[in-house]
């Protein structure tokens, strides 16, 4: 399968997460593009080492979402690739919501921003989900006047 249809599938995960959070009346997650470009990069990892879990590769949720704080993740690993980004989104989705600390994650109020990867290897989609609640002090810096500035 394409990297276009892990994008996919990615960007079905992101809205559905969302509509869970709704149905809840809690706060929409804003994407962030350099927390899906971690999520992906983690994904793969995941897939090339054929494990799932948080530490893979040695490093945390929080090392993978720099600049960013408040962060945890949610992983998966759906068979079945040859499906449509709106049913492997489904399943993953609906696994988190069933379990007590994933759903958590998603249901979480303090979170502000999301980033969903997704690698496809061998017919299987490898998922990471990043959410973040701010971004970090790390994150900004100060102009003379001592206002913040967004990087």
């Amino acid at each position: 399968m394409s990297k276009r249809h892990a994008r996919a599938t990615a960007a079905a995960i992101h809205k559905q997460v969302n509509g869970e959070r709704a149905m809840r009346d809690l706060p929409t997650l804003t994407g962030k593009g350099e927390l899906a470009a971690a999520a992906e990069s983690y994904a793969r990892v995941m897939a090339n080492n054929r494990e799932m879990g948080h530490n893979v590769d040695g490093s945390s949720p929080a090392m993978r979402a720099s600049g960013f704080a408040g962060v945890c993740e949610n992983v998966a690993k759906i068979h079945g690739t040859n499906r449509s980004p709106h049913s492997i989104a489904g399943k993953a989705v609906g696994m988190w919501i069933s379990s007590g600390g994933h759903r958590q994650n998603i249901l979480r109020k303090r979170s502000a921003y999301s980033g969903v990867g997704v690698w496809l290897s061998g017919g299987t989609a490898w998922i990471c989900h990043l959410f973040a609640a701010r971004r970090s002090v790390a994150g900004v810096i100060t102009d003379s006047a001592s206002k913040v500035i967004p990087r």
